[in-house]
C-alpha cells in the first residue's frame, strides 16, 4: 500500500489522545470496539467463503479449504474478538 493511500478502516479510528482519554482501567474502549466490528465483519466474510464453497462443491480440496477457513480464520478472529468483550467489559484475559 502506498504512503498516500490509507485503508479506509483508518477514518473510522480515533486519535491517540482520545485512546487516552477513553481509557478505562489501561483499556482503550473506543479503539477495542472498533477493532471488534472490524474483526466481526472478516469472521462473517470468512464465514460466507466458507459455507459458499462447501455449497458449490462436492470436491474434498474445496471442502478441505472451507474447513480451513471456518477454524484458522473464523475461529482465531471469533477467539479474539473474545477476548477483547473481556476487556471491554473490565475483565482480565
Amino acid at each position: 500500500m502506498s504512503a498516500s493511500k490509507k485503508p479506509a478502516t483508518d477514518s473510522a479510528r480515533i486519535s491517540p489522545t482520545q485512546v487516552v482519554r477513553e481509557m478505562r482501567d489501561g483499556v482503550p474502549t473506543t479503539e477495542l470496539t472498533l477493532i471488534r466490528i472490524e474483526l466481526e465483519t472478516a469472521t462473517t466474510v470468512a464465514q460466507v467463503c466458507a459455507d459458499a464453497l462447501k455449497a458449490t462443491s462436492t470436491d474434498e480440496t474445496i471442502a478441505a479449504i472451507a474447513l480451513v477457513l471456518e477454524r484458522c480464520v473464523c475461529g482465531i478472529v471469533e477467539q479474539q474478538m473474545d477476548r477483547i468483550t473481556t476487556l471491554l467489559k473490565g475483565g482480565a484475559v
